[in-house]
């Protein structure tokens, strides 16, 4: 089949919902137009696809690093688009067709008077959207530093990731966790709600070490060690003393084995979780 339109890559998904596959055309921006989606629908009278729909892309987007298919919301079928901007810098769109304006939307771009675009999603991490609840929904990460003392080297204090769920209905985001992530070495600790803006962390890098800090907000200085978790070569961890971890999981990614292990200290109610607790908490990235 042939197309009139140009296009940098294309989705084909049911995102109108009426039980037929979709053909949306995604481009870059190029010396001509604006970055855009374009929804083709198949038209008898001239015998091809065609456009019936379109809408403008995030215009600072230089490159589509993925693109998806999956659900956005309980009831709407999306696309989700992770794209490069200049600066290393990675931000998602989702783009649904909104039945009750019968319009395509893309509802986390804005663009300012002065031409200012803005998206809550815009980071330096790699982390993508996901569906990190396993609620059939596609969640987005909003990326933001943890609190650290002034003198501190600003490259060991670790972002904390907010995943934030579309809600069409209002267009609002709503939070469903917090995560700190070490991609390195491949997991992720979901943070109880309850040290929100009273827990922080440092990443001890050559350690291949995470520790959680009690977060004294008044005197912006850590306070007592909460939690760490390392990773171990297994040569390491069979030197290292076992009995001092709560939690031990085994990694094999290829001809690699080790062990991310995880170490509970004793600190005041506000901050405390248990072994079950964390558990469930230190989850392996796929």
């Amino acid at each position: 089949m042939i197309l009139d339109e140009s296009y940098t890559d294309l989705a084909i998904t049911d995102i109108t919902g009426d039980n037929l596959a979709d053909l949306v055309l995604l481009s870059l921006r190029n010396e001509k137009s604006p970055s855009s989606a374009k929804l083709l629908q198949y038209s008898e009278q001239e015998k091809k696809p065609i456009a019936k729909f379109s809408l403008d892309l995030d215009s600072e987007v230089i490159k589509f690093s993925s693109i998806s298919c999956g659900m956005i919301d309980n009831r709407c079928p999306g696309i989700i688009i992770e794209g490069a901007k200049a600066g290393d810098l990675l931000t998602t769109q989702l783009i649904y067709f909104d039945k009750k304006t019968q319009m395509l939307a893309n509802p986390l771009v804005t663009t300012g008077t002065n031409g200012t675009v803005n998206n809550v999603t815009t980071r330096k991490d790699v982390i993508t959207a996901r569906d990190i609840d396993t609620d059939g929904i596609t969640e987005v990460p909003v990326v933001s530093p943890m609190p650290a003392p002034p003198d501190k080297d600003a490259s060991s204090v670790c972002s904390m990731t907010t995943w934030k769920q579309l809600h069409i209905n209002d267009g609002t985001l709503k939070q469903k966790m917090v995560t700190v992530t070490n991609y390195n070495d491949g997991y992720y600790f979901i943070m109880p709600d309850s040290w929100n803006g009273n827990v922080t962390a440092i990443n001890h890098a050559d350690d291949r070490c995470i520790v959680f800090y009690k977060w004294n907000k008044d005197s912006s200085v850590l306070g007592k060690e909460i939690m760490e978790i390392r990773c171990f070569t297994s040569s390491e961890w069979a030197k290292a003393d076992q009995a001092e971890y709560d939690l031990q999981k085994n990694v094999k990614k290829k001809n690699n084995e080790y062990i991310i292990a995880a170490k509970l200290y004793k600190t005041d109610k506000n901050t405390s979780i248990t072994e079950k607790e964390l558990e469930g908490s230190l989850i392996l990235m796929k």
